[in-house]
């Protein structure tokens, strides 16, 4: 049995790209600090269908145990014991800031204009992440953990010209500045209201 979950591109999935930032999320996330929206309802959907498929259960108690795990702290326990299984610590999301390691320099870009993000082009975010190391060009390029972008805004929220669109972590300050102007061509800002995307367009049985 098999099943595909369409689901939407065009902007972060949750507040965070790069690697040691993503897994930030995660921690966050099992251990009930903050969760974005988007990335529980995708999270949700895709492990409710595997119960669903898996343990022959209806949707809405897939979600009750769902929720259940991570409030209670199992699913937390679990991906603990993932990490120790394979050679990490046995206590990484208690202490997962000391865990992974941090970018040299941290830039935040503001909006340059006031009104409503209209769009986001998260492909050229992705090939500018590349060019700062979060990936690799070449089969033997090194890959650089620390990079990525934090609280990166959604689609349709607010802006005026004090409003961070993201904070960018980077090796070095002259890297950041390299790519700060490409970064903030990535943000279309409307003087319209624009809606926020769907997260899910489609399920394929």
């Amino acid at each position: 049995q098999c099943q595909a979950i369409l689901t939407d591109m065009n902007q972060v999935l949750g507040w965070n790209a790069g690697h040691a930032l993503e897994i930030k999320e995660c921690a966050e996330y099992l251990t009930n600090i903050k969760k974005n929206t988007r990335l529980e309802k995708i999270t949700n959907e895709l492990i409710a269908s595997i119960l669903m498929m898996a343990k022959k259960i209806d949707r809405q108690v897939a979600y009750e145990k769902i929720n259940q795990v991570v409030s209670n702290g199992k699913a937390a326990e679990k991906f603990n014991k993932m990490v120790h299984a394979l050679g990490g610590p046995n206590n990484f999301l208690e202490k997962y800031d000391s865990h992974l390691l941090s970018s040299s320099y941290v830039g935040e870009i503001k909006a340059n204009d006031s009104g409503s993000i209209h769009s986001i082009e998260t492909r050229k975010l992705g090939l500018i992440l590349i060019e700062l190391g979060g990936g690799r060009k070449q089969i033997n390029d090194k890959i650089d953990y620390t990079v990525g972008y934090e609280n990166v805004i959604s689609v349709g929220d607010n802006v005026d010209k004090s409003t961070p669109l993201l904070k960018v972590h980077a090796s070095s300050q002259s890297d950041f500045n390299k790519v700060k102007n490409e970064i903030e061509k990535c943000f279309v800002i409307s003087n319209s209201k624009s809606d926020s995307l769907d997260t899910i367009y489609q399920t394929i049985n």
